[in-house]
């Protein structure tokens, strides 16, 4: 099985990440946790993960599925904690997750008006 690639965890991790970015966007924390249950070593995934993640493309991801959750959402509270939240699962950094709530509160994003 090795000596056909069907036990290569560079190829599970590149895979994984991929399809969870097409799929099912999720932030580099999640993909991690879920990679180590799988037991794939942590120097493996941390250079996948910088593979996949181009500068700017988490808070892309994030802000993207932040516009989904925000919709027909009208109060700015209640949309900040359902995005807040929704992120913080799907593993984005708090940093991004807290910028983009910031964003919301203030009125710079809102769920109105944006089809998906």
């Amino acid at each position: 099985m090795k000596r056909n690639g069907y036990l290569n965890d560079r190829r599970l991790a590149a895979g994984y990440i991929r399809f969870r970015l097409e799929h099912k966007p999720s932030g580099p924390y999640l993909l991690r946790r879920k990679l180590k249950k799988a037991g794939v070593d942590e120097a493996i995934i941390e250079d996948e993960l910088e593979s996949a993640f181009s500068p700017g493309l988490e808070e892309e991801l994030a802000g993207r599925l932040a516009l989904v959750k925000l919709k027909g959402v009208r109060e700015r509270e209640r949309g900040a904690r359902r995005v807040h939240g929704f992120l913080s699962r799907r593993g984005f950094s708090g940093a991004i997750v807290n910028r983009i709530c910031a964003q919301i509160l203030k009125g710079e994003i809102s769920g109105e008006g944006h089809e998906q």
